[in-house]
């Protein structure tokens, strides 16, 4: 990731959060980069399919949170918004975006 931050990359999309790598996990990537790169998504298409609202909120909420403040960060799917992602599972995140998603926002 270093690499990739001193090469001069603006952004990183897409970061897929159901990869095998350990190593690329936003939280960590976001430690590593600082303020250096922005990130982009994280929202698993697969957990907008099957996850239940409770668990899309959490996460979301999480994302925004923990990455969110001083900027850097676009929130965002994983990698795509495909047709089996109910139209519920959206709005789960589009409530998430609107309550805790405005500038400027503050650290756990």
């Amino acid at each position: 990731m270093v690499d990739i931050v001193k090469s001069g990359v603006d952004a990183l999309n897409p970061i897929e959060p159901t990869t095998t790598n350990k190593d690329y996990d936003i939280f960590k990537i976001k430690k590593q980069s600082g303020d250096e790169m922005t990130l982009v998504g994280n929202i698993s298409p697969m957990m907008l399919t099957n996850g239940d609202q409770n668990e899309i909120a959490a996460y979301a909420k999480k994302l925004l949170q923990e990455l969110g403040p001083g900027g850097g960060y676009i929130f965002s799917s994983g990698h795509s918004i495909n047709p089996a992602i109910s139209l519920e599972s959206w709005q789960t995140i589009l409530k998430i975006r609107k309550k805790y998603g405005k500038y400027p926002m503050k650290s756990l």
